[in-house]
């Protein structure tokens, strides 16, 4: 063909191959951005005990009945361009049989002084987290309820009978509650006489004819081809646009092993029944959790079990030469053993320590071990007891005196702990009777007293008049000893996180008849965590002539929580960090305490004190 009549139809194919390279870039830079944001502030409510401010709280939690409802505010990531996809994620501690249903807050509140008293109504559903069977991310797709900008303030709530707990904020950044927000941006217009942009697309070839000149031309994204382009028609560009993935893959390549663990507290009785939040019962879709999708951090280094390994109970302590008699005291102790922190009985660095407690107590060469409620979680079973509590604190068999706690009876009837503690294999009944749970004992010169202040679960409950604070009374009459000491697993004070300052469990009869009777010393778990109280009256004020010294010894091996802003100016001595147990030397008229931690060192907390 001659030259003259190629050198236009170039001209043309430039102008057209400058037209797809500013598609393809277009294409190209039409991309897709994946943040996440965690969440600023968090905190549940109890409508059990309407002023608890849980804001320092490693967790959050739902619960129906009893009230238990959780508020968040996350910041929406960032960007430029629309959203395509957002969901909210909150990391179950394990089981959720129920979806909790998700509902927009616009009132404002405080993280530190949030309560069931104070808190914000929440608004309609936009939907439901999806149940699980197991620990992991529970996900609702909140796509089109999420503003473009700012918080969003949202509350949980379990609309049907059940409970969920989550991890807060305060557990870790690898759990912490968060929204993923995809966003699309548009297409980057280059200004007028810009650079030509990276993603141009360049041919080049050469025409020749006698008489006519070979030239070259870049055909470019702004589409301005130079004067003589010299490409060849025959060869077609290839335009390979880039594109950001849709997919963040920092949330699909994750481990899934669960460093959780969650206390499952029973129901209690809601004090304003009539005050539940206004979430409309009409529920959105249900999302579907990703049981692929764990938390985002490396497992803790400093957790160090092999988990191949097995539990070492150590040996069974042979019976004591002391003095005086010696008891060792700790509650809340021993995981389930479908943990995924059980690590086949040696726990991991901060959770599920019931063998190094044990390890502890063993130490004290203890008269008599004191157990103090929880002993064995989720639920007390006969099996969780004997494959869990056993080889760890098994060899305090012979010597241990325990008190049945809440999580005994989510075991129905709590049989699993008559079971395991009543009489068998030539050990005594060291249980009470079966139904009821209460029972005393001598131990030197002290009288001890054993009461099941599950008030809800036990026929009669705990107030004055009920079965239970009339054998109390009956049992104080017939042994006036110069020392008296009493036990049950929820305290009748504490200023841990999980409670209000006055814990309405029904018990404050209990205290009345002890206080009446000159009695010296209380000790209760439930609450994990330690704190000494000074010597209280009824009210809870100080009354160093006659008062009830209370200690609540929480640390028994299942986790750790903090304390209340607001705390008793009873309260003597704190400490959440550390696991151990409390020892006790009881002397004919007085006692030594020391509180001791796990990993070894001088003890906490100690001093003495004399009978009353």
């Amino acid at each position: 063909m001659d030259a003259r009549r190629i050198a236009p139809l170039l001209a043309a194919l430039s102008v057209l191959l400058a037209a797809v390279a500013v598609m393809a870039t277009a294409t190209a830079e039409a991309a897709t951005v994946t943040a996440e944001g965690t969440a600023s502030a968090d905190a549940y409510v109890d409508g059990s005990y309407p002023a608890s401010r849980t804001g320092t709280s490693s967790y959050l939690k739902v619960r129906n009945p009893s009230t238990l409802t959780s508020y968040l505010r996350i910041p929406v990531p960032a960007g430029a361009g629309g959203v395509t996809n957002a969901s909210l994620r909150l990391y179950s501690t394990g089981p959720c049989g129920i979806g909790a249903a998700v509902g927009l807050v616009t009132g404002a509140w405080n993280e530190a002084t949030l309560s069931w008293s104070n808190r914000p109504p929440i608004g309609a559903s936009i939907g439901r987290l999806g149940s699980r069977t197991s620990a992991g991310w529970s996900i609702l797709d909140v796509t089109s309820r999420i503003p473009s900008s700012g918080t969003f303030s949202i509350g949980v709530v379990a609309t049907t009978s059940g409970a969920c707990t989550y991890f807060a904020r305060e557990h870790g950044s690898a759990t912490a509650p968060r929204l993923v927000v995809t966003r699309t941006a548009g297409p980057t217009t280059p200004a007028p006489g810009s650079a030509t942009p990276t993603s141009q697309v360049s041919t080049s070839a050469s025409a020749s004819a006698t008489g006519t000149p070979t030239g070259s031309a870049t055909a470019s994204s702004t589409g301005s081809p130079s004067a003589t382009p010299t490409v060849d028609p025959t060869v077609a560009p290839t335009v390979t646009p880039t594109v950001t993935p849709t997919t963040d893959p920092t949330l699909t390549a994750q481990p899934t092993t669960d460093p959780t663990v969650s206390p499952t507290l029973t129901a209690q009785p809601t004090t304003d029944p009539a005050a539940s939040p206004t979430l409309d019962p009409t529920l959105g879709p249900t999302a579907t959790a990703d049981p692929t999708l764990g938390p985002t951090a490396t497992a803790d280094p400093t957790a160090t079990a092999d988990p191949t390994a097995t539990l070492d109970p150590g040996p069974t302590p042979t019976p004591p030469v002391n003095a005086d008699p010696v008891i060792a005291a700790a509650g809340d102790i021993a995981c389930d053993p479908s943990d995924q922190n059980y690590n086949g009985g040696l726990g991991q660095a901060s959770f599920c320590q019931q063998a190094a407690v044990a390890g502890l107590v063993a130490a004290m060469n203890p008269d008599a071990v004191l157990a103090l409620g929880d002993m064995q979680y989720t639920e007390g079973t006969l099996a969780k007891f004997q494959t869990s509590y056993a080889p760890a604190w098994g060899r305090f068999d012979s010597i241990v005196r325990p008190v049945l706690g809440n999580h005994e009876y989510l075991d129905p009837g709590a049989a699993g702990y008559f079971d395991y503690f009543g009489a068998h294999d030539g050990l005594p009944n060291r249980a009470g009777n079966r139904g009821e749970g209460w029972y005393s004992f001598d131990l030197g010169e002290w009288h001890v007293i054993a009461l099941n202040g599950e008030c809800t679960s036990v026929a009669g409950g705990c107030s004055a008049g009920s079965p239970q604070e009339a054998w109390l009374k009956a049992d104080l009459a017939a042994h006036q000893a110069t020392c008296t000491m009493a036990m049950w697993h929820r305290p009748r004070f504490t200023s841990g996180a999980a409670q209000t300052a006055t814990t309405p469990q029904g018990t404050a009869a209990f205290w009345q008849d002890l206080y009446d009777a000159g009695a010296d010393v209380v000790l209760g778990g439930h609450i994990h965590n330690y704190e000494r109280f000074a010597p209280v009256a009824p009210d809870g004020s100080t009354d160093t002539a006659r008062g009830l010294r209370e200690f609540v010894v929480g640390t028994g091996g299942k986790d750790l929580v903090g304390y209340n802003p607001t705390t008793w100016t009873s309260s003597d001595f704190r400490d959440s960090q550390h696991y151990g147990a409390l020892r006790m030397v009881l002397h004919p008229t007085g006692y030594d305490w020391a509180f001791s931690p796990v990993g070894g060192g001088a003890a906490i907390d100690a001093g003495s004190q004399s009978c009353h």
